[in-house]
């Protein structure tokens, strides 16, 4: 069968919560959805409810459970939902959240509107409960031109997060944009690579998804207790790696918004690692020689790009290099290289 939008959901021990988030998900009022539901082989009872309730859902025929062997984490289940799925369009929500009900449909009707490679929904922060924290409104806008993700990503603000956005399946597969299969921060990596495809974004000032806060049964808080901070630092800069591989493999090197961005990303992680707390200095000297670098010279013709000198102070500079917003990458990376280079 054909569909026009797949929603992929993967589940992992989110049994306070999955049945609230599926039947969201299949309760749409857009009728051709097909429904990914990732088992990574959690430990609880998430995935007997899911069995439970597509058993005797109306649209039960509609879904198909794709079985991790083992445990693989949230970055694995996206891959496997982008090789798996039939839609015109890709959908991922969390096992924890919960959709409008016609999230969808709006999603979708804008998209074939105006040829859409991404739309992305407004969303609202909901407590356990499901009672509305705040709202994250975005205005109904639709933007096209070869660089227009990266405009709009550091001139309107996006929240790196895969949920809540509708991709053209296509553009996904021809790009190869996967996600990195670790438990956390997952969807940097994700992002990254969406800055060269996307012609065409468009978002709505409708909410379409519900995003629930602090909720201790979730994927993102239970990996974020259990991972230790010294293995999340490794793969932050195991991301970076992949980001500068990704960059110099392709030729890419001259592009602006694909190395900003991985300079911004490379910033915050010194930043990071330098106030970390938990670190010895002997560690944050062997952490830091872990970071893959750019040329000074390079971050200077970078900041000296008329868009990005004037978005910079926007930007998430470290107060203490900030005293000249036209040098705060030379003097980032100089901060970088001097603690590197001490005791060495």
């Amino acid at each position: 069968m054909n569909y026009k939008v797949t929603l992929a959901m993967p589940v992992y021990n989110v049994e306070k919560y999955v049945e609230r988030a599926l039947l969201s998900a299949l309760n749409q009022t857009f009728d051709s959805i097909e429904f990914l539901i990732v088992d990574d082989k959690g430990t609880d009872r998430s995935m007997e409810i899911v069995s439970e309730i597509v058993s005797t859902h109306p649209r039960g025929k509609d879904v198909r459970i794709i079985d991790h062997v083992v445990n693989q984490g949230t970055g694995a289940t996206k891959n496997s939902a982008i090789r798996e799925a039939k839609g015109e369009y890709l959908f991922f929500m969390d096992s924890d959240d919960c959709l409008s009900r016609d999230c969808i449909l709006s999603l979708y009707h804008m998209a074939c509107k105006n040829d859409a490679d991404i739309v992305i929904g407004s969303f609202s922060y909901c407590d356990v409960e499901g009672k509305s924290i705040a709202k994250n409104i975005l205005k109904d806008i639709c933007y096209q031109g070869n660089d227009v993700f990266g405009k709009f990503f550091f001139a309107k603000g996006f929240y790196v997060q895969t949920w809540n956005k509708l991709y053209r399946l296509s553009m996904l597969r021809a790009w190869e944009v996967e996600c990195i299969p670790s438990n956390v921060n997952e969807d940097v990596f994700f992002t990254f690579q969406l800055f060269k495809p996307i012609k065409i974004l468009c978002q709505t000032s409708q909410v379409t998804y519900f995003y629930t806060v602090n909720n201790q049964h979730s994927v993102t808080y239970d990996m974020q207790r259990k991972v230790m901070k010294e293995q999340r630092l490794v793969q932050y800069i195991g991301i970076l790696d992949k980001m500068e591989y990704y960059i110099l493999s392709r030729g890419y090197l001259k592009d602006m918004n694909l190395t900003y961005y991985f300079l911004l990303k490379k910033i915050n992680l010194v930043r990071d690692i330098i106030s970390a707390r938990n670190l010895s200095y002997k560690q944050k000297k062997e952490y830091l020689n872990l970071i893959p670098s750019y040329s000074v010279k390079y971050i200077r013709t970078v900041n000296q790009q008329p868009f990005y000198g004037i978005m910079w102070p926007y930007l998430y500079l470290n107060p203490f290099v900030a005293n000249k917003i036209d040098s705060a990458f030379i003097l980032m990376q100089r901060v970088y290289c001097r603690i590197k280079k001490i005791g060495g």
